[in-house]
């Protein structure tokens, strides 16, 4: 029964911990007065509960998503032969610089021209 305690508890924790994270946001970003916080992140919390119950989850730490805030940057700051400038700036090799904005580039030309095949 220990077990089942404490995976119980951790699961109250994490569903507290969620909405204490949700009342700091939002009082960060939002004008909310502090009733209408603490009842948003009621309801996200029970959203979450309702959408995500019993399931196993895993958090990715959202390294990819870091990285492609990052390129994005870098494609603005981009002015076509600043290479080894932005490799300064975003502590990256002179390679690690146009390979990324090859990638950038390729999919900037996705996201704009129809695949003529429907592929």
């Amino acid at each position: 029964m220990a077990v089942k305690k404490d995976a119980r508890s951790r699961g109250c924790e994490l569903l507290g911990d969620l909405g204490d994270h949700t009342i700091a946001v939002l009082r960060a970003n939002t004008e909310l007065p502090d009733d209408q916080v603490k009842s948003a992140a009621r309801k996200i919390v029970d959203e979450m509960r309702a959408s995500w119950g019993g399931q196993l989850i895993y958090f990715p730490k959202g390294k990819d998503l870091d990285i492609d805030e990052r390129d994005r940057r870098m494609w603005d700051d981009f002015n076509g032969s600043n290479h080894a400038q932005l490799a300064k700036k975003y502590d990256l090799t002179l390679q690690g610089v146009y390979q990324r904005l090859r990638s950038i580039r390729q999919v900037i030309r996705e996201e704009d021209q129809p695949d003529l095949f429907g592929n």
